[in-house]
């Protein structure tokens, strides 16, 4: 989901969710956590506001027990955005990192 106006940045937020019960039942409600915010952003010049790259993808890796290892993929654009083509922008590089949750 996209969310506010800008053209520039990007920030993820994923949330946890749990359940409570008590006496009036089960009650579900989520915790969110930002991921990263207002990340720089440089998409090339397609219609719809441009492709702006993988993001953020995240694959499950392994599980341990209660544990799973996730391997994330990020397109970082923190060195600014020099240039924009069609299908194609400067500077957009991708990196990648393993986390347990």
């Amino acid at each position: 989901m996209r969310e506010g106006d800008s053209t520039t940045t990007v920030s993820l937020t994923r949330a946890t969710l749990g359940y409570i019960e008590d006496e009036a039942g089960a009650r579900a409600f989520t915790i969110p956590v930002d991921i990263a915010r207002d990340v720089p952003i440089c998409p090339d010049t397609r219609s719809s506001g441009g492709y702006w790259g993988d993001y953020d993808g995240f694959l499950p890796v392994q599980v341990d027990g209660d544990r799973v290892r996730f391997l994330r993929f990020m397109t970082n654009s923190s060195r600014g955005c020099a240039k924009r083509w069609t299908f194609n922008a400067e500077h957009q590089h991708v990196h990648a990192v393993s986390y347990w949750y």
